[in-house]
Order: structure tokens, then C-alpha cells, then sequence
């Protein structure tokens, strides 16, 4: 079980069931499955097929194509984050040892330091529409697909990778304890450089849902579409919550809140539920480098507010 495994069967499915909409255009399971296996077939088709690719592009429909289509082809992914100097960007590609970066050129002044090839997009993706669109081989799920990094704080940040299986096993979380499917809806107004967001859009395409996505995080326009778009799922950070809930941005209807990242102080949850009753709240505790371990569900928020949570199943 691989993180793009599903991709062809809801295609085959729900081939008119939009997989991912931004703000300026959208794309379907059909088309979706197509240019991740297209991408996927580009990088095998290589003279050398590299190991690991760097993406140097911001929150988009090609960032999360070039993601999975990476995954799908039995590489890894390493996300550099457009928000680093070129010093800082130059110190992770050297730490990731990428066989390239894909970029946009919208970046060229952050890769003054950088020692391995770039790709730029635009080429890259008419290389990619000219690939094959046939199956590409399976993958060993206990490869890894992703590397990201530690933020740090106790030192100079490290690389951690994540496999296939790792994460095909959060899913199961995802879908089991927090109850998402393929009928939700999913909103991720955050970075893709965070793993929290990254992982909301992967394990929803993965469910099949409808990963809606923003290019970084605006309160009034998160507003617009929680109120605009019949959103059901909102992956979100407190200081989010608390920007949202300052302006009145919560819709009538019910919708799944799923925080991480920091601690969400009870008073706070305890202010939000009071107020937008229908909202169902889940909190939980997890790392970048380990994924899920503690979480408070609705329920458990009213009776142990001030609790850690329980194990994830």
C-alpha cells in the first residue's frame, strides 16, 4: 500500500469528482490520477532516476502533483520552503542530497547557493504532459516518499523521512478516529511546508475527498470559503482558530476542526464550542518525523478539557 495506491480506483469510480480546488483552477480524480502517473513515468524515464527530489514551489495544484507523482515513483520528496533565504535554502538541499530541485523561477534568487541541478517548472511540466500515462510499476511501501525538516529548536534542523507504510497507517487513524471520507470537503489554508497540511491534503486525496487548498492563510478569505464552499473538514493550528473565530468565520453548518501544532488551551476550545455548538472539535498531539500518538475528540474535550487526549486506535 502506497500513498497514491488509490488514486486509479477512484478515478475509475468518480472520474468527475474534483480531487483538488484552488483559488484559480481545479482538477478531477480522472485527471488527477493521470498527471500524477505522468509525473511519476517522467522521473523514471531519466538516464538516471534519481532518488530524491527537491520541490522549491508554493501552496498549488503542481506543488501537490509533483509531490505525489514523486511518491508514486518510488523517490522521495523534499519540500523546501519558499519563506528561506538562499543561505538557508542552500543548507537543506545540501543536507537532503537531492538529485535536483523542480522550481519556480518566481525563486531564482533563493538557488544562488545551490550545488545541484534545477528543473524549472515551466519546462518541467511540458516534459511531464509528454510522458507516458501508463500504470507505473508498484512501489515497495516501506520506501520512503517524503523528507522534511526538524524546525531547530534544540539545535541546527535535521532531516527525518517518512515511508509509505508509516503514513498508510495514519490514514487509517484519519478515517477511523476523526471519521473523514470521501464525501468531505477539506480545507488547508496552511503552508504545505508543515506537515500537518501536507498530510491534510495527502490523506484526503488518498480518501478520496476534495482537498481545497489556499495559496497561504488570509482570515477573511478562509472566512469566504468555510461560509462559500460547504466545506466540512478545516485543518487549522489555534492561532488560526483564533484569528477565524475574532471575525466571525465559522458557517451555520457543521464543520470538523482538526488542530495540531501547538497547545489549544481549553478556555479557548471551551469559548469556540460555546459559541459555534455544531463545530466538532478534535485536538491532537503528534510530530512531524513520528506522526499521530494523543488526541481529545469532541467528547473527551467536554469531560477531560485539560487532558493530553487518548492513543490514537
Amino acid at each position: 500500500m502506497t500513498i497514491t495506491h488509490t488514486y486509479l480506483s477512484f478515478a475509475n469510480k468518480n472520474p468527475s469528482r474534483i480531487a483538488i480546488q484552488t483559488e484559480s483552477e481545479h482538477i478531477t480524480y480522472r485527471d488527477w490520477n493521470r498527471l500524477v502517473t505522468q509525473t511519476a513515468n517522467w522521473l523514471r524515464a531519466q538516464p538516471n532516476v534519481p532518488k530524491r527530489v527537491a520541490i522549491l514551489l508554493p501552496n498549488s495544484l503542481a506543488f501537490l502533483q509533483l509531490f505525489a507523482g514523486t511518491a508514486a515513483a518510488g523517490c522521495t520528496a523534499v519540500p523546501i520552503d519558499t519563506r528561506w533565504s538562499a543561505a538557508e535554502c542552500g543548507e537543506r538541499l545540501a543536507l537532503s542530497g537531492a538529485d535536483f530541485v523542480v522550481a519556480s523561477s518566481l525563486f531564482k534568487n533563493k538557488l544562488t547557493d545551490c550545488l545541484i541541478p534545477v528543473v524549472w517548472l515551466e519546462d518541467c511540466m511540458v516534459h511531464i504532459s509528454e510522458a507516458s500515462a501508463a500504470p507505473a510499476p508498484a512501489v515497495d511501501p516501506e520506501l520512503p516518499f517524503y523528507m522534511g525538516f526538524t524546525s531547530g529548536s534544540t539545535g541546527k534542523p535535521k532531516g527525518f523521512t517518512r515511508s509509505h507504510r508509516s503514513w498508510g497507517e495514519s490514514f487509517h487513524c484519519t478515517k477511523t478516529d476523526f471519521l473523514i471520507s470521501s464525501n468531505d470537503k477539506v480545507l488547508i489554508p496552511g503552508t504545505l511546508m508543515s506537515s500537518h497540511f501536507l498530510y491534510g491534503a495527502v490523506s484526503t486525496l488518498y480518501l478520496g475527498g476534495t482537498v481545497c487548498l489556499l495559496k497561504k492563510f488570509i482570515p477573511a478569505q478562509t472566512k469566504e470559503w468555510l461560509t462559500q464552499k460547504s466545506i466540512s473538514v478545516l485543518y487549522t493550528v489555534p492561532t488560526m482558530t483564533d484569528a477565524l473565530a475574532n471575525i466571525h468565520a465559522f458557517p451555520d453548518s457543521s464543520v470538523t476542526i482538526i488542530s495540531s501544532g501547538a497547545d489549544w488551551p481549553a478556555a479557548s476550545k471551551e469559548k469556540l464550542a460555546s459559541k459555534w455548538p455544531h463545530l466538532k472539535l478534535y485536538d491532537f498531539y503528534g510530530t512531524s518525523e513520528l506522526s499521530f500518538v494523543a488526541y481529545l475528540s469532541p467528547e473527551d474535550s467536554k469531560r477531560k478539557p485539560h487532558s493530553a487526549g487518548r492513543p490514537f486506535h
